[in-house]
């Protein structure tokens, strides 16, 4: 993909188990309530080891994208964004990030996200990007509308965390011709 000022948008390697690790161990509480595939495939490092090597196949199939955002200075891990779920009868996918706390409300999200909407329109060839996101997080609702994201509608009882509570999802998109 690209920079974004002091960070860097990169796909994400076998090799970066140890820092994805790391940004989900750091950040487990807060992860928990809407990755719980993440936090299933990541108890330790072998797991993690896993689930990079299974994400590097699905980018290899052309099914799903999987990318880190770090800071250039120490590529330290501090986001990670997808692209995934493609309809290719309809051409579109959904994107799905989560962001360190540390660097939540600095724009690295808004920015990561942005390049990812270009990334699907420009190099996929997509019509409609979808983002799934808690009805009550705010800040992930901030970072879809300050990208042109717009709440399409909420539906209840839509998704299982990791804790097995069930909760209400919004779901925003973004239009090509938008």
């Amino acid at each position: 993909m690209n920079s974004v000022r002091k960070y860097k948008i990169v796909a994400i390697k076998i090799s970066d188990a140890n820092n994805f690790f790391d940004l989900v161990q750091n950040n487990r509480e807060s992860f928990a309530r809407y990755f719980p595939h993440i936090m299933k495939g990541t108890n330790d490092l072998k797991d993690t080891n896993k689930l990079n090597r299974y994400r590097i196949n699905l980018e290899k199939k052309n099914i799903q994208y999987y990318y880190s955002i770090t800071l250039k200075s120490n590529k330290q891990f501090i986001e990670c964004i997808s692209l995934r779920e493609f309809n290719w009868e309809i051409s579109s996918a959904k994107i799905g990030f989560f962001i360190d706390r540390e660097f939540k409300g600095r724009g690295i999200a808004s920015a990561a996200l942005k390049a990812m909407v270009k990334y699907g329109f420009k190099e996929k060839k997509l019509n409609k990007l979808i983002l799934r996101i808690g009805a009550e997080n705010k800040a992930c609702k901030r970072v879809a509308a300050k990208n042109g994201i717009k709440l399409e509608g909420v539906l209840k009882t839509d998704y299982k965390t990791y804790y097995n509570v069930i909760v209400n999802i919004a779901y925003y998109n973004i239009l090509v011709a938008d």
